[in-house]
């Protein structure tokens, strides 16, 4: 076995503060947590934490909460929920023990091992040292670390250029409203209410969908992001989603997530808002539902959603309040020009994480096939790759 389960027990009374480490679920990695004075720790005695060790939260088995200590958290404090390994790095290395955890194979195992009657299901240490794993030589595994790294290394920087993409986007739009509340028309006198009459009823399905808040975010609409009900719920044709819609988020417990917006480009079917969302319909005359979705995400804006929403524990932002935003308006002919850039800056942000999705499904499907243990290594990784895709 190339784990062997350790102990560094330290007497709290000894410390002057402790520095809890936590590992992070899905196999986020193992972080430290804001020191506590040692005062204030019941516990008589915990264990260190040194750099390469291997550890787990024992309550979170189920939730991949495996990971190996990096420098950041040498000299960290664990509870005894948190066994610790150290590595027989004859065998193998910390790197490669992390791309064991993120297996196909290893996470179910590790969560049918869990015992007890709760979620959290304790994993024992003899269960986990148990799970079975498929060691290859060790020049192997350096191989496989270092094209994992490679993937990883060009998702990261597809990422990069979709968040460089978006932030220039925002940037100029920052520049248009400004950070102080600016002065110019009110959302009231740019976008026209919704009533019943002035939406189509929708047509009969046999089921129909109602929008969860999460179908307006990362600056476009889910449709996928709905709960269905059986089409026999009657639902107010006003509630309709229509394309064109401009919606936006009504309530929320993080004030970030409030007065969220996104543009339904087209026909979505037979959905409809819930009641933390509403509509604002933009009147085509004086502006487009692309140019107002981008400068409602801008900071000035946001500054005045912040203001608008009431509540503390559940903040809320009524439409009524919504419809007092204040946004500089230039012509209808100049809006439409910066919403342009904005479009060809939104496409290149979007076909970055398009890029960073594919990525990451490649280097999933490269795991499988190389933790499998049922295949080598070739002498070029482009054989490889063609089998992974």
């Amino acid at each position: 076995m190339f784990l062997t389960e350790i102990a560094r027990p330290v007497e709290v009374a000894d410390l002057e503060e402790v520095r809890y480490a936590g590992v992070r679920w899905y196999t986020e990695g193992v972080y430290a947590r804001e020191p506590v004075p040692a005062s204030e720790v019941k516990t008589r005695a915990l264990t260190l934490l040194r750099e390469g060790d291997v550890t787990y939260n024992r309550m979170w088995a189920t939730k991949a909460s495996f990971g190996v200590a990096g420098a950041d958290v040498d000299g960290c404090h664990v509870t005894n929920d948190f066994p610790i390994f150290e590595i027989d790095t004859s065998q193998t290395s910390g790197a490669f023990v992390e791309l064991l955890f993120e297996s196909p194979g290893f996470q179910p195992e590790a969560a049918a091992r869990a015992t007890g009657t709760t979620e959290r299901r304790r994993l024992k240490q003899r269960d986990f040292l148990d799970i079975p794993v498929t060691l290859p030589p060790v020049w192997e595994q350096r191989r496989i670390v270092d094209l994992i790294a490679a993937v990883d290394d060009a998702v990261e920087a597809a990422e990069g250029e979709g968040s460089s993409a978006t932030a220039a986007k925002m940037s100029i739009a920052d520049g248009v409203v400004g950070d102080a509340t600016p002065l110019g028309d009110v959302l009231s006198d740019i976008v026209a209410g919704a009533s019943p009459a002035a939406l189509p009823r929708p047509p009969r399905h046999d089921e129909v969908g109602v929008l969860k808040v999460s179908a307006i975010g990362d600056d476009r609409f889910h449709e996928e992001e709905s709960k269905a009900l059986a089409g026999s719920v009657q639902m107010p044709d006003r509630a309709h989603v229509q394309a064109g819609d401009l919606l936006m988020t009504r309530a929320s417990g993080a004030i970030d997530r409030v007065g969220v917006t996104c543009v339904v480009e087209s026909t979505v079917g037979n959905l409809f808002l819930s009641d933390k969302t509403f509509r604002l319909v933009p009147d085509r005359r004086k502006t487009t539902g692309d140019w107002l979705n981008t400068m409602l995400r801008t900071r000035g804006a946001r500054a005045q959603i912040a203001a608008l929403a009431t509540g503390s524990d559940m903040r809320n932002l009524a439409q009524a309040r919504a419809r007092m935003i204040s946004l500089p308006m230039p012509d209808v002919t100049t809006q439409e020009r910066q919403a342009a850039a904005f479009a060809g800056l939104s496409r290149v942000a979007d076909a970055a994480r398009e890029t960073a999705h594919a990525l990451r499904t490649l280097r999933s499907n490269l795991l499988t096939v190389l933790l499998s243990g049922e295949h080598e290594i070739p002498a070029s990784y482009d054989a490889l790759l063609e089998e992974a895709l």
